[in-house]
């Protein structure tokens, strides 16, 4: 196996892990008097299979939970009526001008100051800034 495919899969494709790895397999690698990191190194230091499979479960969990919970935000705004509104106009330099209608809500307006520029908006399109 290519050193480069072992190190991608004990790092189940985490940067984080690898760098955590590679700095365990150096500190190995002084104690022994290496004056170069060997492959039995990274061997020797490399999570195991189970805790490889136990991470990619883990965050393959995670990410399914985290577009779960954007798929029922955007289901949960539609019918409140307010996603179709939510598409933003582009402004100058790639900002986003948003703003919602929600039925019966007071639209007074609200100053604030960014910057240098005093912006005068609605508490709701205070609220998305």
């Amino acid at each position: 196996m290519p050193i480069w495919d072992f190190l991608y899969e004990r790092s189940v494709g985490c940067v984080g892990i690898l760098k955590e790895w590679l700095m365990r397999t150096c500190v190995r690698a002084i104690k022994h008097g290496a004056a170069t990191l060997s492959r039995e190194h990274l061997e020797k230091t490399a999570l195991s299979i189970s805790q490889c499979e136990k991470i990619l479960a883990e965050s393959r969990e995670g990410e399914t939970r985290l577009n779960d919970q954007e798929d029922a935000r955007m289901r949960f705004r539609t019918l409140l009526g307010i996603e179709s509104q939510m598409r933003g106009s582009s402004g100058p330099e790639g900002v986003v001008s948003r703003s919602v209608q929600i039925p019966n809500f007071p639209q007074n307006r609200i100053r604030y100051r960014s910057g240098s520029s005093l912006i005068s908006c609605t508490l709701v399109q205070f609220w998305r800034c």
